[in-house]
């Protein structure tokens, strides 16, 4: 059997979640391409004369090509071609602004005086934070707006009063240019954080999964050392040079289990059983006893027909039922008084349920000793070992056992499932997913209530403060500038405060309001006649808070809230005798960020909803590829330990063939052996093993137990207990020698005692640092 590492997530820096969200990035970033350049058409016709026109021509086919290119590439390009794209778009774009100033095209006439190459700095700027995401693009940006100012500034003649709106324009281009840069940056790290949490999530849960699948694994074959093998050496052992015949049936029965356990595939062994089928296993158990056992079913016919478990959860419920069985005709009626057992079979909403009852001696449970793993391992141990498995065992001195056996509704599968050894770990690895997966909304990528948001939230406050006083006229109140500046600034705050996404209705429906009031209040303060570029400010900031909007989920009621600003605009237009186009010219351009902002925040809600199923997936697959692997490695180790140490004996007894005295005596310390391996798991180590085989071998009483879990323990305090056992059964010699060593429960200041019991009795102490304690008791 070859056995491999599971597939581990391709999670790294550069990992699937960012790649997805590049992939949108540079979707949108063509989009957006497109979308400002056809809005930068106008200008460019205009100014088209003003450079040379082939200059010109390649000059705008680069500038908007290259990021119309790198939207086309997003669906099938690598990460590197589309950094690639992106960085060629970034620096096309500078080249394009030294082409203009060495040509230095002069004053602008008419209406068109912005420099075209101005009105999409939005897209060179997110694509440089494609290309490299990070603080690279601050210095861009910065650069863009110092050459925006010398542009505009010629642009407008190079007269005093040209200043002013020149440098309000690179302080506008400066914020929006950074803003579509910082979202881009911000949902790149947030992917990136996403893939990171996903890493840690895959280890804890594959971790935890196989740990899982390790334990159920070697819970299975404990419950198959008592019921067979233990059980077959003990008979042997104590029985006679020829096996009694029940005896070597039960070695033949052993030795086939292992045989199938060996040949046992990665995934369940075998197709799920119905209903029916196990049904009618525990009524075959029933009538095969040697003593009367009545049987009832509870299930109707319909659902034994359709309903199916996991074999080896059948298996399970099967085998345990058996051994409370046999538990029962061992104790139940000590003196050969007459009892009474039933096994009764139910099916509900509480899953599958199996009864053995006896009305026969009864025991008290807390008073079985830890030695005896009947109940432990063959019942409360097997059922545990599968998914959705449990039993209870209930009993009283004199009034009979109950054995509950009970498979849940989780674990009775659909037609045509299995369970499989890593079936219950894959859960905890999709619940672990779950929680890596939770900060994967489009939200938490894009951190909008983030020190960056604040940040930028700041700069939108502060660069409109420069554009609305910056823009008062003759005519305008002061009064109502403010307050429309004040009412702006604090709906730019609230849009980023933190809060459930999307954006409660109360609050958006707010932001409406402050767009439609501010509209009417700031329009009213233009006069016809003329007003300064900025004093229309107002849209443009209004236009920012309505993209936050659909950031936050709110994309409907974004454009409800702009059709408001844009009508009001219009109306007022028509109304003062300027005509609908001017109007319709004032909010234009505006609708054209909102769109790309439509397209982008549809296309982030979309990826991450995609990463979520993924991410999911993929947590599951790796959990139960985990789980397979570790149960394999389980397998082979136990079946390696029982080659090694029981199969050929089991074998011998299997044939019938005549044993020994030496040959039983043997059986007797495998049995012994096999038994520490179940009840001392954290001291059954080679060295010890072989220690006490030696020591038994001498005569010598050794029991070891493990009361604190079985594993995770720190190798220095196992090599020190083991070292300590190893020493103290090299000096034990003969019949009434005896050597207890027990690791404690946690929470203790003692890791493990031993008591060694010779000429004297002596107790020592492993403690939690390591000290080695000697008390004479």
């Amino acid at each position: 059997m070859v056995l491999t590492e599971p597939a581990r997530p391709a999670v790294t820096v550069a990992g699937d979640s960012e790649f997805r969200v590049v992939r949108v990035l540079a979707a949108s970033v063509g989009v957006g391409g497109v979308i400002f350049g056809l809005l930068a058409l106008p200008s460019f016709v205009a100014q088209i004369d003003r450079v040379a026109p082939f200059t010109s021509v390649v000059t705008f086919s680069v500038v908007v090509g290259v990021p119309l290119a790198l939207g086309l590439a997003a669906r099938w390009a690598s990460m590197g071609m589309l950094r690639g794209l992106a960085a060629a778009a970034s620096i096309s774009y500078l080249l394009a602004i030294v082409v203009w100033e060495i040509v230095r095209p002069g004053p602008l006439a008419g209406a068109e005086t912005n420099p075209w190459l101005l009105s999409i700095t939005a897209i060179p700027v997110a694509c440089l934070a494609i290309a490299r995401p990070g603080m690279l693009i601050w210095p861009y940006a910065i650069v863009v707006s110092f050459f925006a100012v010398t542009m505009r500034f010629q642009a407008l003649g190079s007269t005093p009063n040209a200043l002013l709106p020149s440098v309000q324009g690179a302080l506008y281009i400066l914020f929006f240019a950074t803003l579509f840069g910082e979202l881009t940056v911000v949902a790149q790290l947030g992917a990136r954080r996403i893939d990171l949490e996903l890493q840690n999530a895959w280890e804890e849960s594959s971790t935890a999964a196989a740990r899982i699948a390790r334990q159920r694994e070697r819970g299975r074959f404990e419950a198959l050392i008592h019921d067979g093998i233990i059980s077959t050496l003990l008979m042997a052992g104590r029985g006679g040079a020829r096996p009694d015949p029940d005896v070597v049936a039960q070695a033949a029965q052993t030795a086939a289990q292992l045989e199938t356990l060996r040949g046992a595939t990665s995934r369940d062994e075998g197709a799920p059983v119905r209903l029916d089928e196990l049904v009618t296993r525990l009524a075959r158990l029933a009538r095969g006893s040697t003593v009367p056992i009545a049987f009832s079913a509870r299930v109707a016919r319909r659902l034994r027909e359709e309903v199916t478990v996991p074999r080896e959860s059948a298996s399970a419920i099967v085998d345990a039922a058996a051994e409370a069985v046999r538990n029962s005709l061992r104790h139940a009626s000590p003196r050969g008084a007459s009892v009474s057992r039933s096994i009764a079979v139910a099916y509900g909403e509480r899953g599958l349920l199996v009864d053995v009852r006896d009305n026969g001696a009864g025991f008290d449970p807390p008073a079985v000793p830890a030695a005896r793993l009947g109940i432990a391992r063959s019942i409360l141990g097997r059922m545990e070992a599968v998914p959705d498995g449990e039993a209870t065992v209930t009993s009283r001195v004199g009034y009979g056992t109950l054995v509950t056996l009970r498979l849940g509704p989780g674990a009775e599968g659909d037609p045509g499932e299995g369970g499989g050894p890593g079936t219950a770990a894959g859960g905890a690895a999709e619940r672990r997913a779950g929680a890596a997966a939770a900060s994967d909304s489009y939200a938490d990528l894009l951190q909008l209530s983030s020190v960056p948001a604040r940040i930028m939230v700041a700069l939108f406050v502060a660069v409109h403060a420069v554009l609305a006083f910056g823009s008062l006229a003759a005519g305008m109140s002061l009064w109502a500038v403010l307050l429309s500046f004040l009412a702006i600034a604090a709906a730019g705050v609230w849009a980023t405060w933190p809060g459930p996404d999307p954006l409660p209705l109360s609050w958006s429906w707010a932001i409406v309001g402050v767009v439609f009031a501010t509209t009417v209040l700031q329009t009213l303060q233009l006069q016809p006649g003329g007003w300064p570029e900025y004093a229309t400010w107002h849209l443009g900031a209004n236009t920012i808070l309505l993209l936050t909007l659909e950031l936050r989920g709110r994309i409907r009621l974004a454009w409800i809230g702009y059709s408001i600003m844009a009508a009001t605009t219009i109306v007022w237009a028509v109304a003062v005798g300027l005509g609908g186009l001017v109007g319709l010219d004032l909010v234009i351009r505006h609708a054209g960020t909102l769109l790309v902002g439509t397209f982008f925040a549809i296309w982030i809600k979309r990826a991450t909803a995609t990463l979520r199923t993924v991410n999911a997936e993929r947590m599951s697959r790796a959990g139960h590829e985990a789980a397979t692997v570790a149960s394999l490695q389980e397998r082979e180790e136990q079946l390696r330990r029982l080659d090694r140490l029981a199969l050929p004996l089991i074998s011998t007894i299997a044939r019938g063939q005549t044993l020994s005295a030496a040959d039983r005596h043997r059986c007797l310390l495998l049995e012994a052996t096999l038994r520490d391996g179940v009840r001392g798991r954290g001291l059954y180590v080679t060295e010890l093993t072989d220690a006490a085989f030696a020591a038994r071998e001498r005569g010598v009483d050794v029991v070891l137990l493990d009361d604190g879990g079985g594993e995770g323990y720190d190798p220095l305090l196992v090599s020190a207990i083991v070292d300590t056992v190893v020493g103290e059964l090299a000096l034990l010699e003969g019949p009434g020698a005896r050597l207890t060593a027990r690791i404690l429960p946690p929470g203790r200041s003692t890791f493990a005692s031993v008591i060694v019991e010779a000429r004297e009795t002596r107790m020592i102490d492993v403690t939690q640092g390591g000290g080695i304690l000697h008390t004479v008791l």
